[in-house]
């Protein structure tokens, strides 16, 4: 796996890693993953997983112009799980 192998990567060689620019959002032109708490919740799984090897975590909140709209507060159902998983961020 990718971001596994990137961590024991970074742990095995006193690095940190960065998860610039995620997110969920749709496309415009119906791609994308949508409102996805899923996405949220399992991510934020492995980013505790691997709080030792972090060095910054990005959420990309932007609409692109209309085109691809991952501000988490148009995204519900992910924003109510960020909530729950990240709640010193909301309070």
């Amino acid at each position: 796996d990718g971001l596994d192998a990137g961590a024991a990567w970074c742990r095995a060689n006193g690095k940190k890693m960065a998860w610039a620019e995620w997110g969920c959002g749709e496309k415009g032109d119906g791609y994308g993953l949508g409102d996805d708490p899923t996405y949220v919740q399992l991510s934020a799984a492995w980013l505790t997983a691997n709080a030792d090897v972090m060095l910054y975590v990005s959420w990309f909140d932007d609409n692109a112009g209309g085109y691809w709209d991952t501000i988490l507060g148009d995204q519900p159902n992910s924003l109510a799980e960020a909530k729950v998983v990240w709640p010193p961020l909301f309070n």
